[in-house]
């Protein structure tokens, strides 16, 4: 008995530690930057306001997940001309808020971690309307989730930035149309709002900026976790487990 909980207890260490990607929708590596106006320019953000705050969804098909960490990504306040404040200095906190069917009920306080990141590696983030004017963009993971998903279910996402003196929570989005696909990712066009006062759901949102709001965008967002076997394969792996520990006694 005490081999075959080893195992299990092994066995379960394993799966929870793995934390492939199960879920990404990533910065995009083509249309990057040009004019906020243009339908070609593949990278945005859109800003949180003094009451609405925004996200998006994700879901999972054919197996339920524990998600482990959630990257989400942001665009910084000052340009990459000057001093670059990072997230620490421009927000007190930035809120990762939970939920399914529109209703968030888990909120993740702040970040674990945040990394400064840039598209293919070499380019940052161009102002909408200032040509020449750059931001850095980070991605914020939170980490040590252990938040389980249901297949087939729609999860929803929201970030809430307490912002430090004038800075903005400028959550980053793709322009669809001109983003490359990405396997593990679903798009359906839009971004959503919540009121930040009592986090209900207020509406769905585009931008804008892309070619008069006629493009559909999505919230990039990087998901790592580790798939919830069915309570079938968990008798499987005691079968098996059992077995190996009777072989072991036989030995003895």
């Amino acid at each position: 008995m005490k081999i075959q909980l080893t195992l299990a207890a092994l066995f379960l260490t394993a799966a929870l530690h793995a934390a492939p990607v199960i879920f990404s929708r990533p910065l995009p590596t083509t249309g990057l930057n040009g004019p906020g106006t243009s339908a070609f320019r593949s990278n945005g953000s859109i800003i949180q306001t003094g009451t609405i705050m925004f996200g998006d969804d994700f879901s999972f098909s054919g197996s339920a997940y524990l998600i482990d960490t959630i990257t989400v990504y942001v665009v910084g306040n000052s340009p990459t001309s000057g001093p670059i404040t990072t997230p620490d200095t421009e927000f007190s906190a930035v809120k990762l808020h939970l939920g399914d069917n529109l209703i968030l009920t888990t909120v993740i306080p702040t970040y674990s971690s945040f990394l400064r990141v840039k598209y293919n590696g070499t380019t940052d983030y161009e102002d909408l309307d200032i040509p020449g004017v750059f931001y850095p963009v980070y991605a914020l993971t939170y980490a040590g989730l252990n938040f389980v998903a249901l297949p087939d279910t729609i999860y929803d996402f929201a970030l809430e930035g307490v912002a430090i003196g004038g800075n903005t929570t400028a959550l980053h989005v793709t322009n669809d149309p001109v983003a490359v696909a990405d396997p593990l990712s679903s798009s359906n066009g839009v971004v959503q709002g919540y009121k930040i006062s009592d986090k209900s759901f207020d509406d769905f949102y585009t931008v804008s900026n892309f070619g008069a709001g006629t493009n559909p965008v999505d919230a990039n967002i990087l998901i790592t976790g580790t798939a919830i076997p069915e309570p079938s394969t968990f008798g499987l792996i005691g079968i098996g487990i059992g077995v190996l520990a009777l072989r072991l006694r036989r030995r003895k």
